[in-house]
């Protein structure tokens, strides 16, 4: 796992196959108001179909509030996007529910439908857990769902 701190809101974790984006106040209000903008930000062709599952305006909203609400220092502990590397394309997002809060950090996420049952969603959590586990503060990282599918039943099982 590799990370790049370029400054305080930009933060990327690289796997073999994906590029996560930490997303920022710009990232998140241009996601809501600009989807060519917010692709653009990503430097990835406009996706036919955003936002992934169990994603909508308001969660979007509740994401941006929370971004514009943190210290620099939190970085990292709110939505990541994930892009697929070798074609450049966006395939999901995945994250944090906020920092650590008694040695717990509750991590969610969701790809697009077209981008399920390839692995993304488990490269994607296992390179956040081990990002969540580089800070001391964190002893266990939890996952809820709020659906019964093979996909998402498929990451969980394999952490």
């Amino acid at each position: 796992m590799l990370s790049t701190l370029k400054n305080m809101q930009d933060l990327w974790l690289f796997t073999t196959r994906l590029e996560l984006v930490a997303a920022t106040v710009e990232l998140a209000q241009a996601e809501i108001g600009d989807l060519s903008a917010f692709a653009g930000l990503l430097n990835v062709p406009r996706p036919t179909s955003w936002p992934p599952p169990l994603n909508d305006e308001h969660s979007q909203r509740s994401f941006l509030a929370s971004l514009q609400k943190a210290e620099p220092r939190a970085a990292g502990w709110n939505l990541w996007f994930c892009i697929r590397r070798d074609q450049r394309e966006l395939v999901g997002n995945a994250g944090f529910k906020g920092g650590p809060k008694d040695g717990f950090v509750e991590i969610g996420y969701s790809m697009l439908e077209a981008h399920q049952r390839n692995g993304y969603c488990t490269e994607a959590v296992r390179v956040l857990i081990g990002w969540a586990f580089q800070c001391r503060d964190v002893q266990s990282v939890i996952a809820h769902h709020f659906t019964r599918t093979g996909a998402v039943d498929s990451c969980n099982g394999k952490m």
